[in-house]
C-alpha cells in the first residue's frame, strides 16, 4: 500500500483521527514487526500513538497532532527509509488525511512516473500490481508463484465491492489446461469483467478490464533499470501490440512465452537441427514446436496482425467421438481446433477441408555399425487419424490403418554399444591379420630354406588359413544380420 500522508487544510474529529491511528498502527506492526532490530523503536512509536489515541477531548489539537505524526515519520524515515522500501515524499509530506488504504485514481497512479526514486521504493508485491474500476483502482498480493484472485474496489458510496480477477477466455471454460480453474461465480456482477460464463468470470469486450501495473527495463539495453508504472489490458487478454499491455509485453498468452516457429520449407530441409524429439504442428507455412510424446493439449499459433490465438490439438476420428472413445480437451465450437471442427465437444479430423499438420523428426537406424544413423523430418497426419501407408503419417509409420507415434525416435544404448564391440572386432581382425601374413612370411622364407621342412610348412600354412577363412565368415554374417 502507498504510505500515509497529511493534509493541514484537512480538520479530522478525534474519533475519526483515532481510527487512522489505530489502522496506522497495524500497518507499522505488518511492515516492520518481524525485524527484531526494529521492534524497541517501534513500541516508543505505538506508546506516542497511543496516547494520542486515548485523549478524551473531542478535538485535538491540529498543530500538536501534526507535530507528534512529524515526529513518529521522521523517526521511521531515519531508521527505516532505506531497509523497508518506504516512501519519502509521502512520509515527510505535510498533507493530513486517513491512512491510505490502498485506494486510488487512476492518474494518482500515472503521476507516480513523474518521480521514478518514489517507483523503485515499492513493493511490486503489494504496491505494484492494481485493478481499476470507473477510475478507482485498488492493490493487490502478487508475486511469481501466487497472486490474489480477488480485488476490493470501493463503489461511488465509498463501500468495498469483492471482485473476482481470475479471468479466462469463453472458449477456455471446458478445457482442463486452462486458466479457468481458480475461482467459481454465479452471477455477472461478481466478476470485475461483469460477465460470469459456465461458472467462470470470462473476459468481456464491453467492459474491458483496467489493469495498472510497476514495470521494469532497461535503458538503452544497459543499466540501471527504468521504472515505469503502466495500465492495459492484464495478463490473458488478446493483443495486437506492446502497448495495448499493462505488462508491455503482447506475447504467448501461456505465461508469456516465445512462442517457438520456424517456416515448414526450413522444417523440410535436411540439414535442419532441432533434436531427435523435435515435433512441430504447422498452420500454412508457419510451424510451432510441441512436445514429441503427444503430452502438449493446446498449442498457441502467431496471428499475422499480431498476439495469438490457441488452439486444441487433442483430435478424434468421427466414429471414436460417436461412440464415446475420444479423450482430451473438449471444445465448443469449430475454431477452438486445429482442425476448424468441433462434434459433441470433441474436436475432429478434417482432412477435406483443414487437415491437421504434424512434423516429426524421424531417426532412421542404419544396417552397419558406426555410421550413425540419419535423421529427417516428415510432415503428415498425427496419431490417431485414420491413414492406408506409413508416409501419410508423420510419424511414417501406419498400423491397422491409424497413425501411430513410432517406437524408435533416435539412438539408443545398444546402439552404442555395438559399435564398441564392432571396433574391437575390427581392430582385433587386423591385429591376428598381421599376424597371420608375418606367418606366411616366415613360413615362404624357411620353405625356400628348410628344403627337408618343406611338409611340415606347407600344413601350418593350411592350418592359418583355415582359420583366416572361418573368422573373415563369422564377421561378414554378423554384418549380414545387423
Amino acid at each position: 500500500m502507498l504510505n500515509p500522508a497529511i493534509d493541514p487544510n484537512y480538520y479530522i474529529q478525534n474519533e475519526n483521527y483515532k481510527n487512522s491511528l489505530n489502522e496506522y498502527n497495524k500497518n507499522i506492526l505488518s511492515n516492520f514487526y518481524n525485524n527484531y532490530s526494529l521492534k524497541n523503536n517501534l513500541n516508543n512509536n505505538l506508546n506516542n500513538l497511543n496516547v494520542l489515541n486515548n485523549n478524551s477531548n473531542n478535538n485535538l489539537n491540529f498543530n500538536s497532532n501534526v507535530n507528534s505524526i512529524d515526529k513518529i515519520n521522521n523517526n521511521l524515515t531515519n531508521n527505516y527509509f532505506s531497509n523497508n522500501n518506504l516512501t519519502n515524499n509521502y512520509f515527510s509530506n505535510n498533507n493530513l488525511k486517513n491512512v491510505n488504504d490502498g485506494n486510488n485514481t487512476k492518474d494518482e497512479l500515472l503521476k507516480l512516473n513523474e518521480d521514478e526514486y518514489q517507483l523503485k521504493k515499492l513493493n511490486y508485491n503489494t504496491e505494484g500490481n492494481w485493478y481499476c474500476k470507473d477510475d478507482i483502482c485498488s492493490s493487490y498480493y502478487h508475486s511469481y508463484y501466487f497472486w490474489d484472485t480477488t480485488v476490493e474496489i470501493p463503489n461511488k458510496d465509498g463501500k468495498n465491492i469483492t471482485y473476482i480477477t481470475d479471468i479466462c477466455r469463453q472458449t477456455d471454460t471446458t478445457l482442463v489446461n486452462s486458466s479457468c480453474n481458480y475461482v467459481n461465480c454465479t452471477e455477472n456482477s461478481q466478476c470485475l469483467s461483469n460477465n460470469c460464463f459456465n461458472n467462470y468470470c470470462t473476459f468481456n469486450e464491453a467492459s474491458p478490464i483496467d489493469h495498472c501495473e510497476l514495470c521494469s527495463s532497461l535503458t538503452n539495453n544497459s543499466y540501471p533499470l527504468h521504472y515505469e508504472m503502466r495500465c492495459g489490458l492484464p495478463n490473458g487478454y488478446e493483443c495486437k501490440n506492446n502497448n495495448e499491455c499493462s505488462s508491455n509485453q503482447c506475447l504467448s498468452d501461456d505465461t508469456h512465452k516465445e512462442i517457438r516457429t520456424v517456416s515448414k520449407k526450413e522444417l523440410l530441409k535436411s540439414k535442419y537441427e532441432g533434436g531427435t524429439d523435435s515435433s512441430y504442428y504447422c498452420k500454412n507455412d508457419t510451424c510451432v514446436y510441441t512436445d514429441f510424446n503427444y503430452k502438449d493439449h493446446l498449442i498457441v499459433f502467431p496471428k499475422e496482425n499480431g498476439g495469438s490465438i490457441k488452439y486444441i490439438t487433442d483430435t478424434c476420428t468421427y466414429d471414436k467421438i460417436k461412440s464415446n472413445e475420444c479423450k482430451g480437451e473438449k471444445c465448443m465450437e469449430d475454431s477452438q481446433c486445429l482442425s476448424n471442427k468441433c462434434i459433441d465437444n470433441y474436436c475432429a479430423f478434417n482432412d477435406d477441408e483443414t487437415p491437421v499438420v504434424r512434423c516429426d523428426k524421424i531417426y532412421q537406424k542404419t544396417t552397419w555399425y558406426c555410421t550413425g544413423g540419419k535423421s529427417y523430418v516428415h510432415c503428415g497426419k498425427p496419431y490417431g487419424n485414420t491413414c492406408k501407408t506409413g508416409e501419410e503419417c508423420s510419424s511414417n509409420s501406419c498400423y491397422d490403418q491409424v497413425c501411430s507415434t513410432g517406437s524408435y525416435d533416435g539412438p539408443t544404448d545398444s546402439d552404442n554399444l555395438g559399435c564398441v564391440i564392432f571396433s574391437a572386432v575390427i581392430g582385433m581382425g587386423l591385429l591376428i591379420l598381421g599376424i597371420i601374413i608375418g606367418i606366411y612370411l616366415c613360413c615362404y622364407c624357411c620353405y625356400k630354406k628348410f628344403p627337408n621342412h618343406r611338409k611340415l610348412i606347407i600344413v601350418a600354412v593350411i592350418i592359418f588359413t583355415i582359420i583366416l577363412i572361418i573368422y573373415v565368415l563369422f564377421v561378414v554374417i554378423g554384418l549380414i544380420k545387423n
